[in-house]
């Protein structure tokens, strides 16, 4: 009858671990690039989004949407800063621009009017936004536990 030997014994040593070790370095590697593409993505995405929804504002607001359809225009365009209202005096008038050279690949220009409705506008989106999401919270809030900002309230079960 023979002795058991322990299995390790058995099996010739594994000669693929020193092999596995460059290999998950390329795996983590190509992870870390993955995530920090899909972030960057992202953050183009919200940047296009945004540029999208001022420019909705700006035409709302009577800026004129000049597109670049000539190559003295979009190099022009290309040498403003981006997604930026600029201010700039023109004789006695301040006239106000918006360059977008990825989106719309236009130049949204404006005078003192149009920008202060355009502030007015803006404004107003804002102060949309603050309420839409003070009423989710508010919807959630379980008033009965925390009370009303009135002292003379009186929570009605009990």
């Amino acid at each position: 009858m023979q002795a058991n030997t322990p299995a390790s014994s058995e099996f010739p040593p594994i000669k693929y671990v020193p092999l596995l070790v460059p290999l998950l370095g390329l795996l983590q590697l190509v992870g870390a690039l993955l995530i920090l593409v899909g972030a960057l993505g992202g953050c183009a995405a919200i940047e296009r989004q945004q540029a999208a929804d001022t420019e909705k504002l700006l035409a709302a607001a009577g800026f004129q949407m000049r597109p670049t359809d000539s190559a003295e225009r979009q190099q022009d365009l290309a040498n403003m800063p981006p997604h930026r209202i600029i201010a700039r005096s023109e004789g006695a008038e301040t006239v106000y621009t918006y360059a977008d050279a990825q989106n719309c690949r236009c130049l949204y220009v404006g005078g003192a009017r149009a920008y202060a409705e355009y502030r007015r506008l803006e404004v107003s989106e804002e102060i949309a936004r603050d309420m839409s999401e003070a009423s989710m919270n508010a919807a959630s809030m379980n008033w009965d536990v925390w009370g009303s900002w009135d002292p003379r309230w009186v929570p009605t079960a009990f």
